[in-house]
Parts: structure tokens; C-alpha cells; sequence
């Protein structure tokens, strides 16, 4: 069974989401991680296995400047996210420059959606965060070294609600590669599951590393965006000046 590799033991161990808009935060007998939106929710984001620094909206704020008219696109789904996921929806956000908000923005309407779909979700697996070099490269190695969560992870990629692909054709890919993640797009293509690809490589570039074949089907089923703004990222130094 595919499940999380731990679970904290109090709240004092794993920052709560919803501390801001709830009542009973930091009421001694209420407040634990017994709580149905914590359980819920921190089981979402880690079975997503999305960052922890990621998990939370406040570490995802972005500047719009030369991107304002893709952001309020992207907003507009976000408003309407559990249609766009249900109806299998797909995006590609790519842009020259790293840093710049696409791994961000994807995880924000990943985020949004499983705050619309937790009620009543359990522990149940709804999305996937996946960064393809990471993703591939751990693949390679189950075969020798037999990663079981890997495995049972693997298992769910066609039929989860959405996927992030993080980095996607970043890099050349080699024909096992190649038939791997054609393999899983193009069956949750076929399922009419939901898809966020980012990246850096768009058209040639892309075919170049992936191929003609999953650039066509990946182009051809997703709204593509370009982001044009240079990177956001801010240096460790400066960051901890706050």
C-alpha cells in the first residue's frame, strides 16, 4: 500500500495549514494532529509528496510583472479548479528562465484543489508531484535496489486526479526513458486525467530531448504558457534577512 513515511505526533512538529482561520488553533485539548483538515490534508500534500517548504500558500507568493496576463489566466483556473481537474484538463508552463514561477504556479493549483476535495477524503492519494530527472533517475535504480514505495507509487500514476510533471524535457532522454514516460502521459491522456508539465524546453528544443512524439501529444492536449519574467528566486542571505 502506498501511504506516508511518518505522521507527527503534535502540531509543534508539522506547521497546520488552517492555524490562521481556526477557532480551536492552539486550544490544548482540540488542537492535534488528530484533527480531520489536518489529518486529511497533511496525507494529500505527502502522499503528493510535494516539498514541504511548498506545502504552504504563503511560501508561494510571486510577483505578476511581464507574466500578468498569463498569472490571471492561471487564477482563472485556480477559481475553478476541481471542474478544470475533473473535466482532465492538462497545462504546460515553460519559459527560458529558471526560477520565474512555474513550479510555483503549479503546486498553487494543485494546493487549491486538494483544499476543495479534502472533506470526506481520508487518506486517500489524490495528485502527484513528480520531478521527471529525479523520477527516472530512481526508476533506474528500483531495478537493482527494489524501492517498494516507488512501486506502489508507479502503480497509481494513471489513475490519480492530477499530476505535476516538474522539468519536464529538460533533459536528453534514453529509450527506456523514452518508453517509460510515454508509457504513463500517454495513458493518463487516454484516462482523461489532468496534467501540469513545467518547464524549459518548448517545440524543437523539447523534441530534441523527449522526442517528436511525446512533444506532440504533450503540446497538442495542454493550454501551453510562456513565462517571460526572469527568476524570483532570492538568494539564501537575502531571504533570511526577514
Amino acid at each position: 500500500m502506498y501511504d506516508i513515511t511518518f505522521y507527527p505526533k503534535s502540531i509543534d512538529e508539522y506547521p497546520c495549514w488552517f492555524k490562521d482561520d481556526c477557532d480551536e488553533f492552539g486550544d490544548k485539548e482540540l488542537c492535534n494532529t488528530a484533527c480531520p483538515l489536518f489529518f486529511q490534508f497533511f496525507h494529500l500534500v505527502n502522499l503528493a509528496n510535494i516539498p514541504i517548504p511548498l506545502q504552504y500558500p504563503r511560501n508561494l507568493k510571486l510577483e505578476p510583472g511581464k507574466d500578468a496576463n498569463e498569472h490571471k489566466f492561471l487564477k482563472e483556473i485556480q477559481s475553478d479548479i476541481t471542474n478544470w481537474v475533473q473535466e482532465g484538463n492538462n497545462l504546460y508552463l515553460f519559459s527560458e528562465y529558471p526560477g520565474n514561477g512555474k513550479t510555483t504556479w503549479a503546486i498553487k493549483l494543485m494546493l487549491s484543489y486538494f483544499y476543495n476535495i479534502m472533506d470526506h477524503n481520508g487518506d486517500k492519494c489524490r495528485g502527484l508531484f513528480i520531478n521527471v530527472e529525479q523520477f527516472l533517475l530512481e526508476t533506474k535504480k528500483s531495478i537493482t535496489d527494489r524501492n517498494q514505495r516507488l512501486k506502489e507509487m508507479e502503480k497509481l500514476i494513471p489513475s490519480v486526479d492530477l499530476v505535476i510533471w516538474d522539468d519536464f524535457g529538460n533533459r536528453s532522454l534514453s529509450e527506456y526513458d523514452f518508453s517509460l514516460l510515454y508509457t504513463y502521459i500517454n495513458e493518463r491522456l487516454n484516462n482523461g486525467k489532468s496534467n501540469i508539465y513545467t518547464s524549459n524546453r518548448i517545440d524543437d528544443e523539447l523534441a530534441r530531448n523527449v522526442g517528436w512524439r511525446v512533444t506532440d501529444r504533450v503540446l497538442n492536449t495542454s493550454d501551453v504558457l510562456e513565462f517571460i519574467n526572469p527568476s524570483q528566486r532570492r538568494p539564501a542571505r537575502e531571504r533570511g534577512r526577514k
